[in-house]
């Protein structure tokens, strides 16, 4: 950006910046342990009041609410996050719902968000029968703690109705996952709003089932941490194991399901699909999979999570796969966080996870009677929200280095020249004001970073005298 001379002094000293903070470094966290109906391990809290929610169908796509507005999925109050989202075809019906767009194989989905805000006292949002998985949020808080089931796997369109007590401005999350979104219906007299609320850090975990589902651990970290976490969990799937057909190992699918989306945080958890290969090999192929992100992400940063066990007796193999994957993330420098904990078959429940029983199947020596499903594999709800909180407490303490847009001022003859700090790749959306004391931040431009530090000229501030800006980090 050029530099021009003859600033007033007094130009110079009414304009005003405020950045727009998304900083994570060094978080205190505080976890809400007890379990009951209003709050859960993950520090989830259910609404006291919540709105009443039916689902309406088989019907036709028109709104059942008396002269309702239908407003699509593409339209701009909408933001959607956790995942990439778009157009789910083009042919009838499927053309008129988003969902997300996992790479990953037709046999994989991805867990994503739908967000916006409404004064509406009633509102309906409309879906196709899929027996999807869904959980609504209000303000912040759900619905219900536990997951929803979408209408029947019947391909007919449905409502789902929120009705609430009163009429007020409220911000609304659809958690789904395979559950389309076709927008939503309110009053002729409603309005609709982009949320207000930005966008914590970007943070893409790449693993195997542990990782897969709308109430996986990953998922839960996003409330723990404040960050945007996108969950490429894919059953099956390892360093080296490709899964079942249709499905690929990490490093085949790394490029699609995370560099293409610039995350500033990634995680790698997995191994307990890759127990079975040859040490040399699996090291080889993590070490691969880790240059890879390093050399595409190198301001991003990378955490290696070793092999989930569901009890707290590891077997051999999979302390053998541990035990390589920490070599290799230490050879690339990188942190390695260690659920089995276990050096040997001997020590017995020293990891995350304790006992030999489940659900189904209780020993009365540990905590898996509780965490792990009734399969001996799988985490329980319960046992996710634990996982959960565990990795916050390791991940808590990670400094993300460019999570924080940053804005530089330039001084030129006429136009505030704004020097753009962030990931590059992304977008950022930047703001002004006139006045701090209100709300009204106007949206000036939309930057997409090619390089760091990025110029643009607010070309119209020569006729304020005195501008505020910020940079918001966009999904």
């Amino acid at each position: 950006m050029s530099q021009q001379n003859g600033f007033t002094k007094q130009r110079r000293c009414a304009l005003r910046l405020i950045l727009r903070v998304l900083a994570l470094g060094a978080l205190a966290i505080a976890y809400a342990r007890a379990v009951g109906a209003t709050t859960n391990l993950a520090g989830e809290v259910a609404m006291s009041a919540p709105p009443t929610v039916t689902a309406v169908g088989p019907t036709n796509n028109s709104p059942t609410i008396t002269n309702g507005v239908m407003v699509g999925p593409s339209s701009p109050p909408f933001r959607f996050s956790r995942a990439e989202a778009g157009l789910w075809g083009t042919t009838y019906p499927i053309n008129l719902f988003y969902v997300s767009c996992g790479i990953t194989g037709s046999s994989a989905f991805l867990p994503y968000v739908a967000e916006f805000e409404t004064d509406a006292q009633e509102l309906e949002i409309l879906t196709l029968g899929a027996a999807a998985q869904y959980r609504l949020r209000v303000n912040g808080q759900y619905v219900g703690l536990e997951a929803a089931q979408g209408p029947p796997a019947d391909g007919s369109f449905y409502w789902l109705d929120l009705a609430f007590p009163d009429r007020q401005r409220r911000a609304i999350a659809l958690e789904s996952f395979v559950m389309p979104f076709g927008g939503l219906a309110i009053g002729p007299q409603d309005q609709l709003y982009r949320p207000r609320a930005p966008l914590g850090p970007r943070c893409i975990v790449l693993g195997d089932s542990y990782t897969e589902g709308l109430l996986c651990y990953a998922q839960r970290l996003a409330g723990l941490l404040g960050w945007e976490v996108w969950s490429s969990g894919v059953g099956g799937t390892g360093y080296i194991n490709p899964g079942p057909t249709g499905r690929v190992k990490f490093r085949d699918r790394v490029e699609s399901d995370v560099i293409a989306h610039y995350p500033d945080l990634v995680i790698v958890a997995g191994g307990l699909n890759d127990g079975g290969y040859p040490s040399s090999e699996l090291y080889s192929e993590a070490l691969a999979l880790y240059d890879t992100i390093l050399t595409n992400l190198p301001s991003a940063k990378l955490v290696v999570v070793g092999p989930w066990w569901p009890s707290g007796i590891a077997a051999d193999y999979i302390l053998a796969a541990r035990d390589t994957l920490e070599e290799a993330a230490s050879e690339r420098n990188l942190d390695f966080i260690d659920p089995i904990v276990a050096t040997n078959v001997q020590q017995i429940n020293v990891g995350w996870i304790t006992g030999a029983g489940n659900v189904a199947n209780p020993a009365g020596d540990g905590n898996a009677d509780q965490y792990i499903s009734a399969d001996g594999v799988h985490p329980t709800d319960l046992g996710h929200q634990y996982l959960a909180v565990k990795m916050a407490e390791r991940l808590g303490n990670i400094t993300l280095t460019n999570s924080t847009p940053n804005i530089s001022l330039n001084i030129s003859n006429l136009f505030a020249g704004l020097g753009l700090h962030g990931m590059i790749g992304r977008n950022y959306l930047i703001q002004t004001a006139s006045d701090l004391g209100q709300s009204n931040w106007v949206d000036a431009a939309t930057v997409t970073l090619s390089s760091d530090p990025q110029s643009w000229v607010d070309a119209s501030s020569a006729v304020s005298a005195r501008r505020f800006y910020r940079a918001v980090l966009l999904p």
